[in-house]
């Protein structure tokens, strides 16, 4: 019936203290993990430990919680505890530059643009540095949130950048100035969501609109309705307002190919066609909330993830390919390219 529950996995990779971080390179050859103890990087076939980067300094707190590579593959940044990020070459290990906001406090965000030449980190929960990669310099403090960040999201073409906070709203920055280009007002409370499609003309976000106005319907919790705003970003517009009946959407993601919507609720997915405004699938049967859905790079399948349990699922049928139960809480799942 083309269910198949996976309970060996077919390597571990170890540290002598618990792992905070891991990313898996593009060319999905290798992973970088951090831990208190150092940062490492191994092949993901082979399981073979390849290097490892920098020293962890037992007279400084400058542990490694957050790791992240680069577009490129080339290079590995790290946030650290010191309130430093580090760029390294992928390579051989070398540090490249020491990026530092001195004593200001780094929050658990720590972004690449796409295009690898710059990285969006978030301090003290409302401030938002955007930092040159080749040179390691400063450009650009983003200040306009009277909350703390939850999300941050480069555009496909690097120009923009959009934030998501506690404070019931989403900017959308221009890299190149710093500038904010729009301020959306969202109800974070529901709609935590926040997505670009492929080409970068819309964002996906919770929307702060009337339930009067919503014209999509999906089953589910008749006593509390959710909706997710489609915005035109050049125009600042809403294009589209999608109305789900749910208790809490959790997150949203796009299709590779632009055309298809996945919805977390906290107890099943939803594939949405935006142009038909059609329910297009809803994966049932998933045991607890669904922390992430994950698409192919061709769109066919939805990775989801809730808790220890991983499940693959065929998006042109709702059908369980494949679960994958571990002997832990799983943090974050990736696709080999």
């Amino acid at each position: 019936n083309g269910y198949l529950e996976w309970t060996s996995p077919v390597l571990a990779y170890q540290h002598h203290e618990a792992v905070k971080s891991i990313d898996i390179a593009p060319d999905g050859t290798r992973f970088v993990s951090a831990s208190s103890d150092a940062i490492r990087v191994w092949g993901l076939e082979s399981g073979n430990l390849l290097m490892s980067i920098g020293e962890i300094s037992p007279e400084f707190d400058d542990r490694a919680f957050l790791v992240a590579w680069s577009p490129s593959g080339d290079h590995i940044a790290s946030s650290h505890m010191d309130n430093s990020i580090r760029v390294w070459d992928a390579v051989n290990g070398n540090l490249l530059h020491t990026l530092s906001s001195e004593t200001e406090f780094l929050d658990g965000i720590l972004s690449w643009s796409p295009n690898g030449t710059r990285i969006a980190s978030v301090s003290y929960g409302t401030k938002i540095h955007i930092w040159d990669t080749a040179t390691g310099t400063l450009l650009q403090t983003l200040n306009g949130h009277e909350d703390s960040i939850i999300k941050v999201s480069w555009s496909p073409d690097s120009l923009r950048l959009a934030s998501m906070g506690k404070d019931f709203t989403v900017c959308i920055w221009t890299a190149e100035n710093g500038q904010c280009l729009q301020s959306v007002d969202v109800d974070i409370s529901r709609v935590q969501g926040l997505a670009w499609n492929p080409d970068g003309t819309l964002l996906a976000t919770g929307s702060a609109q009337p339930v009067n106005m919503l014209n999509l319907l999906i089953p589910g919790n008749q006593d509390s309705t959710d909706s997710i705003d489609i915005w035109d970003v050049s125009s600042g517009q809403v294009q589209t307002t999608l109305s789900v009946l749910s208790s809490t959407i959790r997150d949203i993601s796009w299709g590779p190919k632009g055309e298809l919507l996945a919805v977390d609720d906290g107890e099943d997915t939803h594939i949405l066609n935006l142009e038909s405004g059609d329910l297009v699938q809803t994966f049932e049967g998933q045991i607890m909330p669904t922390a992430e859905a994950t698409w192919s790079q061709d769109g066919t399948r939805i990775a989801t993830l809730q808790g220890e349990i991983v499940t693959l699922w065929d998006v042109g049928t709702g059908g369980r390919v494949l679960t994958i139960v571990c002997d832990g809480d799983v943090h974050d799942i990736w696709w080999q390219t």
